[in-house]
């Protein structure tokens, strides 16, 4: 008989018997015909191995490598139903707080007359040049300049076509003697350490008056026509030390001068006058 029938045979007795256990003939008849043929693994057969053991080994092996294909088979995202991935959690960044405004540091050494101011209380910035530092309050609706005294002239004598002068020692009395202005009212004030007067008018405008100017600062000057029916004016005039003085002025509507006023007392309180550089020795 042939080799693979030899095997079979003896198998076919072995399993009708049913043992647990090989026995030592039938181990002799395998391994001599699988010593005859090329092999990958070991050629030793144990005579006295279990077979049942053998057989559910083999069908546990089964299981569990059908069990890890097809765990590899299935889609990684997570489980419906499931308690989601465990990882490390991210750690937790407590949010910045927002930052604090900056103060309205206004830098105005550009002014002939250099200063500094921090503004609050609605007013803004506007511009800067040598003869003029421009502010805002609500908007656009309340104007204010401040002027270097030195570049400032003023319309002379109490007839609208009077020539023009510069700044007199006695601004009030020049004030009431224009016919742009009434009600002038007057008060001391202190401006960066410096003291000056505060004067406060109100503009008068009839139907048919010529436009023109009521002050000029060199590189522009404040408009009188229709459109101050209504406002009031405010100069503050500070003489300064050495020709240094500066002069500020306030148009705005009647109905929002108090507010913008009050508030402006605030942002004068924090003017600084600062000593020019001395330019470099060539």
């Amino acid at each position: 008989m042939n080799d693979r029938s030899d095997i079979d045979r003896a198998l076919g007795h072995w399993f009708e018997d049913g043992p647990a256990v090989m026995p030592d003939r039938v181990a002799d008849v395998v391994a001599r015909r699988i010593s005859l043929r090329p092999q990958r693994r070991s050629r030793r057969l144990l005579r006295r191995f279990p077979m049942r053991a053998l057989t559910i080994g083999l069908a546990a092996a089964a299981v569990l490598v059908v069990a890890v294909v097809g765990y590899n088979l299935l889609p990684r995202g997570p489980s419906v139903g499931g308690p989601p991935p465990t990882g490390t959690p991210a750690p937790t960044v407590a949010p910045s707080p927002s930052p604090s405004p900056a103060p309205g540091f206004i830098d105005g050494t550009r002014l002939l007359v250099p200063l500094t101011l921090t503004l609050s209380g609605g007013w803004t910035y506007g511009m800067s040049d040598p003869t003029n530092l421009e502010l805002f309050w609500n908007g656009t609706n309340v104007d204010l300049g401040f002027h270097p005294l030195s570049v400032v002239t003023l319309p002379g004598g109490a007839t609208v076509d009077g020539p023009w002068i510069t700044v007199p020692a006695d601004f009030v009395a020049w004030a009431r003697q224009r016919p742009e202005f009434t009600a002038v009212q007057t008060r001391t004030v202190t401006v960066g350490g410096r003291t000056g007067t505060e004067v406060d008018a109100e503009f008068t405008w009839k139907t048919g008056t010529a436009k023109r100017d009521f002050l000029r600062y060199g590189t522009g000057a404040w408009l009188y026509d229709q459109g101050d029916e209504g406002h009031r004016v405010r100069f503050i005039v500070v003489p300064g030390l050495t020709g240094d003085g500066v002069i500020i002025v306030v148009n705005g509507p009647n109905a929002d001068f108090d507010a913008a006023t009050a508030a402006l007392d605030v942002v004068l309180a924090t003017v600084q006058f600062v000593a020019p550089t001395a330019s470099p020795s060539s």
